[in-house]
């Protein structure tokens, strides 16, 4: 089954355990409390990764998802971190494979839905780590593949069919190019998960743990303030982002109940739209 005939049966909006989900900043049960909220209110998309908070976030999805084989769950490999700012990367065939089995081991599951490549350079695909993803999924170890990234490099999954999708951050922030590379994934054939949709929008009221947890990150790795998208609401971004920019799944990541429960009740009619 191709992966667009398996992301056609589910709802086109998912959730992501990254961030300060992945950390101490948020306890345990308040994170699955949010996962929980996902699955009632209909998604069954879920993502997270070994880089988030060294396979914390790992571990909270898989707890929270164990008696739900139904879920359909992605995580990614290349990318390791520790602490807040420590971070490594490894594309090589055999980092690769560790990376995946430390997965499998801290979500408990049989199977990862999709494996997403986590921001790897053009030149870091090589044909050795292709032969490794086919051996994977002939094992059945994972079903689907896919590239998260920010620059042109994502769209290296057009060179070879085995990547069936592409993760962009779609947002308005000027000179943000995931848009147009979404359109271009799009064109040829790629599913396209849509991240960091609400980013540029200027916050109201008290401000997030998640939100909290971003300003210190920001500040901490000395990186510049964000740029503002002052047109926007919630709800508009959202929908633009789907409507506009090329989304077929929107993956929502928050620390807030008030804020997820808004989100699902925008995104709850949208489908996925096989290209």
């Amino acid at each position: 089954m191709t992966l667009a005939d398996r992301l056609s049966r589910l709802p086109a909006f998912g959730f992501g355990v990254s961030g300060p989900l992945a950390t101490p900043l948020m306890p345990d049960h308040a994170c699955d409390a949010l996962i929980h909220q996902m699955l009632e209110g209909g998604g069954a998309i879920f993502d997270t990764g070994p880089s988030y908070g060294g396979g914390l976030g790992e571990i909270r999805l898989g707890r929270a998802l164990a008696r739900r084989a139904d879920a359909f769950v992605m995580t990614k490999a290349g990318l390791l971190s520790s602490g807040l700012k420590k971070r490594s990367r490894d594309f090589s065939s055999a980092g690769l494979r560790a990376s995946i089995e430390g997965s499998l081991q801290r979500l408990g599951r049989p199977a990862i839905d999709l494996l997403w490549l986590h921001g790897p350079a053009r030149s870091e695909i090589t044909a050795e780590v292709i032969g490794l993803l086919m051996e994977l999924r002939t094992s059945g170890l994972v079903h689907h593949f896919g590239i998260a990234g920010r620059t042109e490099d994502a769209l290296t999954a057009l060179e070879d069919p085995i990547f069936e999708a592409v993760m962009l951050p779609l947002n308005r922030i000027p000179g943000n190019p995931g848009p147009e590379l979404a359109q271009r994934a799009r064109a040829g054939g790629r599913a396209v998960f849509a991240i960091e949709i609400l980013g540029g929008l200027r916050p109201h009221g008290k401000m997030t743990r998640g939100q909290l947890w971003r300003t210190a990150k920001r500040l901490a790795m000395r990186g510049p303030a964000p740029k503002h998208v002052t047109a926007s609401t919630p709800d508009e971004a959202l929908n633009w982002a789907y409507d506009e920019a090329g989304a077929d799944i929107l993956l929502m990541t928050t620390t807030s109940s008030t804020h997820l429960a808004a989100n699902i009740n925008t995104l709850r009619h949208r489908q996925f739209r096989p290209t």
